[in-house]
């Protein structure tokens, strides 16, 4: 199963287990809202931009999906 969307916002924090991520919140074409957090990486997408990942722990982004975000656990609503 694979989720994504435009990001509608972006949110560092710490989990409990003392990991660093990032939430992306993103919206889809249906309007249903979805979350998943990713490691912080030296090139991140912004607000705005478009996001997608599939069951793997990696999330593409950008122009030919050329950019990785290795993603933390699973996504959620």
């Amino acid at each position: 199963m694979s989720g994504g969307g435009r990001i509608i916002e972006k949110l560092p924090l710490t989990l409990e287990d003392g990991r660093d991520v990032i939430r992306y919140a993103v919206i889809n074409r249906y309007q249903d809202e979805t979350c998943v957090y990713a490691k912080p990486a030296d090139r991140e997408p912004k607000e705005g931009e478009s996001i997608w990942w599939g069951s793997a722990q990696v999330i593409w982004w950008g122009p030919n999906d050329e950019f990785r975000l290795e993603k933390v656990g699973f996504s959620f609503q």
